[in-house]
């Protein structure tokens, strides 16, 4: 995932594998060609597997964030199937970065958490690299959506924490505590406290109690259970 396009009227980000689909697409002709030229129907399953991988692959996220008509203009391939839609500026509670974990590798993701529309995911997928990229990026996007600013009401910040510059402090611990809420509320305690660990600097210890301490007060919201 990474910022393909970036000026005063708009932003554009972009999550794509295409280029690997391509790769394994090309690798298909080898054994297509032996199964047609040849007559040699075993060729036929290798060329079949590397299709199929292709076809995995094949996806791309596209996010348009347009300051003049302050919308986010999104579109998802995968399958060969095509989604789509907008979300209002207005409508954007926070960016939020979504990790998974598998033994010692963890990879990454951003999603759009908007009041109306719930959680949108900017890829398909995870990827790997560092958390910094993806802190950098999700700033990025703050700084031109100003979420905090247009959605003070619907995610219950006062006028107070809705003017604090987004590349405070204090911005970068409420994006990364609505991440956390995001993980929390799909059941990866895990994820979460592996994240705080990994943006915060923090021992398990402390990043464990900062964790618990946000599940605590999203139970006593009703918010789980």
């Amino acid at each position: 995932m990474k910022i393909v396009r970036q000026s005063p009227a708009e932003l554009v980000v972009r999550d794509s594998s295409m280029w690997l689909s391509a790769i394994f697409a090309l690798a298909a002709l080898m054994p297509l060609y032996i199964a047609v030229a040849h007559a040699d129907r075993r060729a036929f399953t290798p060329a079949g597997v590397l299709l199929l991988v292709a076809a995995v692959w094949a996806r791309r996220s596209t996010f348009k964030f347009n300051a003049a008509t302050q919308t986010i203009e999104w579109n998802r391939l995968r399958w060969f199937r095509v989604r789509s839609g907008t979300i209002p500026f207005s409508d954007v509670r926070s960016i939020n970065i979504e990790s998974m974990s598998s033994e010692s590798v963890t990879t990454y993701r951003l999603a759009i958490a908007t009041a109306s529309q719930g959680i949108i995911p900017m890829s398909d997928a995870y990827s790997g690299g560092s958390v910094k990229h993806y802190e950098d990026l999700r700033d990025a996007i703050q700084q031109f959506v100003k979420p905090s600013a247009t959605s003070a009401m619907t995610s219950g910040f006062s006028t107070a924490s809705a003017s604090i510059p987004l590349n405070s402090d204090a911005a970068r611990t409420a994006a990364l505590n609505d991440s956390i809420r995001g993980l929390l509320q799909q059941g990866r305690k895990v994820d979460a406290i592996l994240l705080v660990r990994q943006s915060e600097h923090l021992d398990l210890t402390e990043a464990t109690f900062r964790v618990n301490h946000i599940e605590n007060k999203l139970k006593s919201e009703g918010v789980l259970r």
